[in-house]
């Protein structure tokens, strides 16, 4: 596994733009999710420096170069920029990483990782005004005719 540290300044009136181009960069990655690549991306709190971590599985090249959204996001950089570019090759020592995949039933069927499977429930709860309660129904007899179960209710 390669890991990669990548700092950049940017200039004041640039940090807005350059945080919704890397929003913009991650809805694509997440929509290719190409093989062998984990990657983030970070603020740090003095708001115009960004921090990205990039790390990639062993044997697998680089795919960012062949995504035309990243060639992009470059070429914007570079009006952005405030300072030299900082890159630093990084020892992992230990990591953790929850994969989410979560299922529905409508679509889209699948969403994978924490931001979608959290921006897909806040999208749900913004659709209720109110309270969202709950009541327990109790079954006597669930059989599985076939592929699906049936539920019949206690009396």
């Amino acid at each position: 596994m390669s890991v990669m540290m990548v700092r950049q300044k940017v200039k004041d009136g640039s940090v807005e733009e350059a945080e919704a181009a890397a929003r913009e960069l991650f809805e694509t990655l997440n929509r290719l999710r190409p093989e062998g690549l984990r990657y983030a991306s970070t603020r740090v709190v003095d708001g115009s420096t960004f921090v990205a971590l990039v790390e990639l599985a062993d044997g697998i090249e680089d795919p960012r170069p062949a995504i035309p959204e990243y060639l992009r996001f470059l070429e914007q950089l570079k009006g952005w920029v405030d300072g030299p570019l900082l890159i630093e090759r990084l020892d992992v020592v230990g990591s953790y990483s929850p994969d989410i995949v979560y299922y529905d039933v409508v679509p889209p069927l699948q969403f994978v990782g924490a931001a979608d499977v959290r921006r897909n429930f806040m999208r749900w709860f913004d659709e209720y005004d109110g309270p969202i309660g709950q009541r327990l129904i109790t079954h006597e007899h669930i059989s599985m005719p076939g592929t699906w179960p049936l539920a019949q209710p206690a009396d």
